[in-house]
């Protein structure tokens, strides 16, 4: 009868000791998969930042020899032409910008920078840029506020971030 009482002590003990190692492996796998995971997301934010430099040289390239041709006097045709290409270019850079930014708010290295002055005529700058895509889109582009040239402290990088995906995401729907 001791005997046996003492087996099955051993058997559930033992058990026991199987079901916590069990445990404590389930742990470390899970702990693993989640520094596997945070390495990954940590390899594809480099990824897009130097991507995000990479492509922004070039298109700085691009763009300051089609600012200088376009200074120049041209034909209805070319004009227009050149005004796509700059605008696409435009648009390229506007991606890369919020790439950029994205990558900087992930890395809570984004500015908070405020400039006294008057929001809504920076919101109709801004909109007046996105004016020669909403022509090729066949849409009406415009802005009703009340613009009483008062001053306010406010921040252009959030106002134009925010601004410029408000219109893009408007212009695709």
């Amino acid at each position: 009868l001791y005997i046996l009482i003492i087996s099955i002590a051993v058997y559930y003990l033992r058990k026991q000791m199987k079901t916590r190692q069990e445990e404590k492996n389930a742990v470390r796998i899970a702990t693993l998969e989640k520094e596997k995971l945070e390495e990954l997301d940590k390899e594809k934010f480099n990824f897009f930042t130097t991507m995000s430099h990479e492509l922004k040289t070039p298109l700085s390239l691009i763009i300051a020899p089609l600012k200088t041709i376009a200074a120049n006097n041209l034909d209805e045709t070319s004009k227009r032409g050149l005004d796509i290409a700059l605008n696409n270019s435009y648009k390229m850079k506007l991606l890369i910008d919020e790439l950029m930014t994205f990558n900087k708010l992930t890395d809570n290295t984004f500015p908070l920078y405020l400039q006294k002055g008057n929001p809504m005529s920076f919101i109709k700058k801004l909109t007046r840029a996105h004016a020669l895509s909403a022509h090729e889109k066949q849409l009406k582009l415009f802005v009703e506020c009340v613009d009483d040239d008062e001053e306010v402290w406010f921040s252009p990088n959030y106002v134009e971030r925010i601004l410029n995906n408000l219109i893009s995401n408007a212009f695709k729907f």
